[in-house]
């Protein structure tokens, strides 16, 4: 293989046929930019970058290729098959979500010279890879100054942007999962929908979100109502619904070190203080004053309280804050840009012509 040719192993669909290389899908989807980054950053050094299944339908010559699998891919032993070397891991999904793969960890990272996954891992992963803690990506830099979108008496209340979903353990693979490793049973979806019960008894208080014109099993029929007395529809644009507002209640889907998505920075994006739960190290990353801790109360009623006692002199400290982060050296560890570069600066590629 005369040129150096990378995969970008995924089994994502949208992704496939080299569509994750183009900006504008990218773009549609959390994190998915950095690596339209990371191929751009490929392209500029004469790598050819191409996704599993075109280079497995094109019938490319693919000896000593890197690959770059994201989670699991139903390509990846074909490509091995094929000559490809397995390069680097990495996984943007909650344990709760791709439970399988965090089970079966240790086992998958030993075949990739380097694993880049959320500092949680961090004991799961093989001693045979490079482990190297990654954060969720986000936009650069915020389009914006956040106290100038909308000001305090121009904002509602409370919002919560969530899809209706459940994540609950009926699967018998799953349950003998669960009891091996816990955190595979860690999930918040549970929390929220109790978050919504509370909330809807007070009109300032709004839900946005896919999916709840239907009942799903799991959900109770007082949830589900609670949640109907609340709802006004689904969102386009995430951060312009969250400027409306004062609060968000932003609970991640799961309890998982590192794992810190674009739900808070949506909000901060937005100028719009977050409740936030998830990752236990989330001040290890981010000051705790640029956030309302959720575990600093005693349930929905203390926070109620805690919020309706603010004042605008106070919203704009925790505005001021988030404002300092996000213009900090601390926040460029989540950029799209930094994520794109970590994963370029290893790629080492043994050429023979």
């Amino acid at each position: 293989m005369g040129n150096k040719v990378l995969i970008f192993d995924t089994g994502n669909k949208p992704f496939l046929n080299n569509k994750i290389f183009d900006i504008e899908l990218a773009s549609k989807y959390p994190g998915a930019k950095s690596i339209y980054l990371f191929s751009e950053l490929c392209k500029k050094d004469g790598i050819n970058i191409v996704t599993a299944d075109f280079a497995i339908i094109q019938n490319m010559d693919i000896k000593d290729a890197l690959i770059v699998t994201e989670i699991q891919s139903p390509y990846t032993n074909e490509l091995c098959r094929r000559g490809a070397i397995k390069h680097s891991l990495i996984c943007l999904e909650t344990p709760s979500f791709s439970w399988k793969f965090y089970h079966n960890l240790n086992e998958i990272s030993s075949n990739y010279l380097h694993s880049y996954l959320f500092k949680g891992t961090e004991k799961l992963v093989s001693n045979k890879t490079q482990f190297h803690p990654m954060v969720f990506p986000q936009p650069d830099s915020n389009k914006e100054k956040i106290n100038t979108i909308k000001k305090w008496g121009e904002r509602d209340f409370l919002v919560l942007l969530n899809s209706n979903q459940v994540r609950f353990l009926y699967k018998p693979l799953h349950i003998y999962a669960s009891f091996l490793n816990k955190y595979l049973k860690e999930e918040l979806y549970s929390l929220r929908r109790k978050a919504i019960c509370y909330f809807s008894q007070f009109e300032d208080f709004k839900l946005y979100g896919r999916g709840w014109e239907k009942k799903l099993f799991g959900i109770s029929n007082y949830e589900y109502n609670a949640a109907l007395s609340a709802y006004k529809g689904s969102v386009d644009d995430k951060v312009l619904t969250l400027s409306n507002f004062k609060f968000s209640i932003c609970f991640e889907n799961a309890t998982f070190g590192g794992y810190i998505t674009e739900k808070i920075f949506d909000c901060f994006f937005a100028g719009c203080i977050p409740v936030y739960f998830g990752a236990n190290d989330v001040e290890q990353f981010i000051p705790k004053k640029c956030f309302i801790d959720f575990r600093d109360f005693n349930g929905f009623s203390d926070l109620n309280s805690f919020l309706r006692e603010f004042d605008e002199g106070k919203f704009n400290e925790y505005q001021n804050s988030i404002q300092d982060f996000l213009d900090s050296d601390e926040f460029l560890i989540f950029s799209e840009s930094y994520y794109a570069q970590k994963l370029f600066q290893n790629l080492n590629f043994m050429t023979s012509e």
